[in-house]
């Protein structure tokens, strides 16, 4: 990214007259996106270009892919989350088995879980975080209390 190659030059941009920052900030913002942004920008236009036709069955099998990916990473690599995953008896793979089992166990399971993300948070984690998280619950709760016949978890109505 050409953003981190010019952020040694930050200090002398930052006590720059008004003039040549405002110079400076139009011949930066005529460059291609694909040059102020680098290889990321490229590899996720590409994605978000072919993923706007895929099926709603291929959406889903990403995002669950996705999912799996960064909760691996999570259990893996932080010992908080590995302990909390612990606590409650569930490993990253059983979100994904959810996916594709009628299990009720495992249903009840993800249903704890997803009750109370709130306590899935540390305690030095930011308000905005903790407050998502509610939302999430009481979206959460909402549509678990609306699954009558002719809603799904998705909430779109069958």
């Amino acid at each position: 990214m050409i953003e981190d190659k010019l952020y040694k030059y930050l200090k002398y941009y930052n006590d720059s007259p008004q003039w040549v920052k405002s110079v400076s900030g139009r011949f930066y913002r005529m460059l291609p996106l694909s040059i102020r942004y680098g290889k990321v920008y490229l590899k996720y236009t590409k994605l978000l270009k072919e993923s706007q036709w895929w099926s709603e069955e291929r959406l889903e099998e990403y995002q669950w892919r996705k999912l799996e990916t960064l909760l691996n990473h999570a259990y893996e690599n932080v010992s908080y989350y590995r302990r909390v995953f612990d606590e409650r008896g569930i490993k990253p793979k059983d979100v994904i088995l959810f996916k594709r089992a009628d299990s009720n166990d495992l249903y009840q399971k993800m249903h704890q879980v997803l009750k109370n993300l709130s306590s899935f948070i540390p305690k030095y984690a930011s308000i905005e975080a903790y407050d998502n998280l509610k939302t999430i619950e009481k979206i959460y709760r909402n549509l678990s209390s609306d699954n009558q016949v002719g809603h799904n978890p998705r909430g779109h109505i069958q």
